[in-house]
């Protein structure tokens, strides 16, 4: 068995710069997958955060085998495991949390819950993937998981779990991204990950449709706030590594937008007409246009406070 520094050197040195391994070449290809690479940052001793496509993936190293939080999207799953294989031989995933059911997050859950990998989650994102869902405001539909794939260890509540070595703090942050939101933090290496509703590089957007809302959002910012300290390291769900500081800025800064779109609520202005306000202007240009953002945040008010969208009640209380 390899020592956990030495697993670590080499998903590092071969993960920032180098291309995916040659197996999970040939498999994208055949399947039409992207073969970009995966950037590997090393934060801890034991830990790795991994840069995908819309998502981030953090490895833990373990004697009892890796493991993950989050399983980043299906298309470069295959490229993600065949990279931790190559540099863990003959150890297996010890476990994959789901911070909750997007895509973007579960993509390794076919293919580690055919190994018997523990996949954990909250309850709520257990259901979610369990059944297929229609996502009113994007259209898309998602089909259930094979029962292989579902989370078999749930918790309703915020929970501290032991694997291997390592102390994990498993957060619920109710009604925030969607209603089975969790943020893991390390204490030992005082690290937080964020889970959906904190990004780094582009605006989140709130699924009002399976139980996020806008003041989920700052409830959320108002939890793990606490948790951090000026070392304290924080992996967004998608983006670069973020600061203590640049957490408090980005709370901030949704109290400001926030603050707008719940005056326009008060006043009766529609989504569209709260997006005509531009709420979020002069903040964050690099991430593009915020107007979905804020018809999201603007529609998930009146699905948790009216009781309907659109003649539709979204949630029952």
């Amino acid at each position: 068995m390899l020592p956990r520094r030495k697993i670590l050197q080499g998903l590092v040195h071969a993960g920032a710069a180098a291309f995916l391994p040659q197996s999970a070449r040939v498999f994208a290809q055949r399947e039409g997958l992207p073969t970009e690479r995966l950037s590997t940052q090393r934060l801890r001793e034991t830990v790795l955060m991994v840069r995908g496509a819309e998502a981030n993936v953090l490895v833990l190293a373990s004697q009892e085998g890796p493991i993950l939080l989050d399983g980043g999207a299906a298309a470069w799953s295959p490229a993600l495991l065949a990279h931790i294989a190559q540099f863990a031989p003959g150890q297996a995933i010890r476990a994959l949390i789901n911070t909750h059911w997007h895509p973007e997050q579960v993509g390794s859950n076919v293919a580690l819950g055919e190994r018997g990998t523990e996949i954990i989650a909250h309850d709520n994102t257990r259901l979610w993937l369990s059944t297929n869902v229609a996502q009113r405001w994007s259209g898309k539909h998602f089909s259930a998981l094979p029962k292989a794939a579902l989370p078999h260890t749930t918790l309703y509540d915020s929970a501290e779990k032991r694997i291997g070595e390592h102390t994990l703090r498993l957060a619920y942050l109710p009604e925030a991204h969607t209603d089975g939101d969790l943020c893991v933090y390390l204490p030992a290496a005082n690290l937080l990950f964020a889970g959906g509703f904190l990004s780094n590089d582009t605006w989140p957007l709130i699924d009002w449709w399976t139980g996020g809302w806008s003041g989920g959002v700052l409830n959320a910012f108002a939890a793990v706030l606490p948790l951090c300290n000026a070392a304290t390291l924080i992996v967004p769900s998608s983006g670069p590594l973020m600061t203590y500081a640049d957490l408090q800025a980005q709370s901030d800064m949704y109290h400001s937008i926030f603050d707008k779109v719940h005056t326009a609520f008060v006043q009766s202005l529609s989504p569209e007409e709260t997006v005509a306000l531009q709420p979020a202007s002069g903040y964050k240009p690099a991430w593009g246009s915020a107007d979905l953002f804020i018809t999201l945040a603007a529609q998930s008010l009146q699905g948790q406070l009216r009781g309907a969208v659109g003649g539709w009640l979204p949630r029952i209380p």
